[in-house]
């Protein structure tokens, strides 16, 4: 069985030290992403301008909690280093979260494991990929796919996951898939995976070629 791997975001907090953390995260048994560096057990063990991605595994390795904190202003290749090095571990999972207003509300479920798709005539999976040109959403067995620039509006791809998680096909389903042109730098995974996941909870991050749904580039 998986290990979940919690990550929260904490979003409505100033700068502050180590020592000054709100309560809720200085006390929290794992990592901490703070503007001044990375934290496990409230003791700094790396800086974001030194992390490199050997180092970022070895840092989620040795942190026994199970949890993940994110200070706002925290560099997205740190946190997208910290993600990659746990989707190489055993535990093979995480857990998504943010922090607002003083209490975690739950995100969604993050693997690195490809599922198993149905032979089931009438299962389709929602797909994404993103390249550096588009993101491609892609539904299988019907092929259908819809495609959303880098330079559209952010809201956009946030607004056709909408529509495709109230659709007969995804309503009463959370999973989806999710992969990255291996091009791309680590940062620029982030902004789908924060859109995927206000919409559905059971996120499978796969390679390409594992997808369900793919389009011919």
């Amino acid at each position: 069985m998986a290990r979940w791997l919690w990550i929260v975001f904490l979003v409505a907090c100033e700068k502050r030290s180590a020592s000054e953390l709100p309560a809720q995260v200085a006390k929290i048994d794992g990592i901490v992403l703070a503007p001044t560096g990375l934290y496990v057990k409230a003791k700094k063990v790396e800086t974001h301008d030194q992390l490199a991605p050997r180092r970022a595994r070895e840092i989620v390795a040795s942190a026994k909690g199970p949890n993940v904190i994110v200070v706002p202003d925290v560099p997205g290749d740190s946190l997208a280093m910290i993600l990659q090095g746990a989707s190489t571990l055993e535990r093979k999972a995480m857990r998504v979260g943010v922090f607002e207003n003083g209490q975690v509300r739950e995100g969604c479920n993050v693997d690195f494991v490809p599922k198993k798709h149905s032979n089931d005539p009438d299962w389709v999976q929602l797909s994404i990929y993103v390249t550096a040109e588009r993101t491609w959403l892609g539904v299988s067995r019907i092929n259908e796919f819809q495609e959303v620039p880098m330079n559209e509006p952010a809201d956009k791809l946030d607004r056709i996951l909408g529509e495709h998680k109230r659709s007969v096909f995804f309503v009463e389903r959370q999973d989806i898939e999710l992969a990255f042109d291996p091009s791309l730098p680590l940062a620029s995974h982030l902004r789908a995976l924060w859109a995927v996941c206000r919409h559905f909870h059971e996120v499978a991050v796969v390679a390409p070629a594992d997808l369900a749904a793919r389009p011919t580039l």
